[in-house]
Order: C-alpha cells, then structure tokens, then sequence
C-alpha cells in the first residue's frame, strides 16, 4: 500500500529540483471564501484493492488564539488553521497548517505546518516554519515526540515565489478559481531539503455524482510535478456553489484522481 500515499498528495515522495530565493512571497487573492469552519470527508479507494480509506480536511479561522503546530508556538493569533487527516491500511498521517494573515484571512501564504505520519507503526514527525519577510523556510525532521525546536537542528532553504506548502494545495486550487489557466509553484519537501516545482492548468469539464447529490459539474484542474513528464494528476471541484443545511459552499472539492487512486467526497460540515 505504501505506492497510495507516495502519490497521495501528489509531491511529498518524489524528489525534484528547485532552489530559489526572492524577497517576498506573491500569492494570489483568494477567489473563494469560506465559512469559520468547513469539514469535508473523502473516500479513498485504489483500483484492484478491496480496502478503502478515509482522508479529511478542516478549515477554520482562529481569533486571538495561542497555538501550537508541530514545534512552533504562536501566541493570539487570527488566522486560517487547516487540518488534513488521512488513513488507509498501515498507512496515516495528520497535517495541520497555519496560514493567512488577520488581515486578510483569504490569502493562502502559509505561516507554519506540522505533518505526523505513520507507517507499519512507526511515526515520523515534520515541522516547517515559513519567513515570509525573506521567503525562506526551516525544516525540522524528528522522530522523538518531545523534540522541542532547540533540540533539532533544521535545515534552511531559499523559497522562489509564489510559494505554498504541501499540506494546503487542493485548498489552494479551490480558492484560485479562475486565476488558474497556466500556473507554476514551488513547494517545499521537507524530506529532500529542497523546493519543487508544480505545474497547474485547467480541462475539459466533469459531471460526477456524491452520495448527497448527483450529478455535480465540475470544473477539472490538472497538476504535475513539472520534472516528471507524463505523471498527472487531477482534483475536480463543483462548478456551482452547493447547499448544505441551507448555507451555500463555494467550489467544494468533489473528486482527487491520483494515478489509480481515487478520492471522492462523502460529506461536508458547515457552521
């Protein structure tokens, strides 16, 4: 099962090229907003594999809170937090990502994320802590829980813009909307030490049906890692704003299309 979750999330396993420096980070204006808390839950299915999975992700904002995500402490802030859940056999993870800034809680620059993931029972955790002000990032590996930021030693890297991080993509490409037609994005990989590069484009458009509404048209954004010809992959979000418990959801991720791997959404919370 571990060829899933190398691809889950399209470019945390492979390695890539990219090591660029700028002085600040220019990201998009969101064209999507969301509520103060959205949940949306997928199953994961892998074709010629009788066993499924489950993947989830959380956005909420924070107001004036202390946190902490994975080493990092923040202390009263207001922000966009995101937590992404996903397991499937001997295989799980759990990613949380601060982003935003209070004063405008639609941009998707990230601040920090924590990613702790086990496999055959073994755990290994990752923190990654942006410096937008110099576009460089630190990286923390360990696989001690009690680490503390003083007792790992990171490893630093120059980031090209616009950059994001691993964890929010598939938030990413939501809150693009239109602005996507031909996209390039650097994303640091904390296992390689270094930066990518993610190509990003739009196609034809889809029809899929959920188990709560059939029939979604969806608007199709394609993505690869832009050193690896041939591999992409697909993330497919409702055209039209959908309605659950009588509140309206923008451009929800409906369907991810990974390879053989298959993630399609089975539910949404809203407050």
């Amino acid at each position: 099962m571990k060829k899933v979750f190398a691809l889950a999330l399209v470019i945390l396993a492979l390695a890539g090229v990219l090591a660029g420096c700028n002085n600040t980070n220019h990201a998009m204006e969101s064209d999507v907003v969301w509520g103060s808390y959205e949940k949306f839950t997928y199953e994961v299915t892998q074709n010629g594999n009788s066993e499924t999975g489950s993947y989830s992700t959380e956005l909420r904002l924070v107001q004036n809170e202390s946190l902490d995500v994975g080493l990092a402490h923040f202390d009263k802030v207001t922000n966009q937090l995101q937590i992404n859940r996903f397991s499937f056999g001997d295989f799980s993870f759990v990613e949380v990502l601060l982003f935003g800034k209070a004063t405008d809680k639609q941009k998707l620059i990230p601040i920090a994320s924590y990613r702790e993931q086990t496999t055959d029972g073994v755990t290994s955790y990752q923190t990654i802590v942006y410096d937008n002000e110099k576009a460089k990032t630190k990286i923390y590996l360990y696989s001690d829980s009690s680490a503390t930021l003083d007792s790992v030693t990171p490893v630093e890297i120059g980031l090209a813009s616009p950059y994001y991080d691993n964890s929010e993509l598939y938030t990413l490409f939501r809150a693009a909307g239109s602005q996507i037609s031909s996209w390039t994005i650097n994303v640091p990989i904390a296992k390689e030490g270094q930066a990518v590069k993610l190509s990003v484009s739009t196609a034809s458009s889809a029809t899929i049906s959920v188990p709560f509404k059939s029939d979604v048209k969806c608007k199709t954004v394609v993505y690869s890692r832009s050193d690896l010809a041939g591999k992409k992959y697909y993330a497919y979000y409702a055209a039209d704003a959908i309605e659950i418990n009588g509140k309206k959801i923008s451009s929800p991720l409906i369907e991810i299309v990974e390879n053989d791997v298959i993630f399609k959404l089975t539910n949404i919370e809203i407050e």
